[in-house]
């Protein structure tokens, strides 16, 4: 979304200044969340692996065991 605005932003006639001014505003703040979200979802993504396994243990430990026929 802050490519479509920043390409409204530079195709409209440049007399209208208060609306390219305010596309501009929002590119750059659309920007800013993009890369704050992807530094959130990056940082998480750290111990991803190890968690995983924990879980599958749990799981095994925790699973029904069949009787047999």
């Amino acid at each position: 979304m802050a490519a479509a605005t920043a390409v409204g932003a530079l195709t409209l006639a440049p007399t209208i200044t208060g609306i390219i001014n305010a596309l501009w505003v929002v590119t750059v703040a659309r920007s800013v969340i993009m890369v704050l979200c992807l530094v959130g979802y990056l940082s998480q993504r750290r111990d991803h692996g190890r968690e995983i396994d924990e879980l599958k243990k749990d799981l095994e430990m925790r699973k029904p065991r069949s009787s047999g026929p």
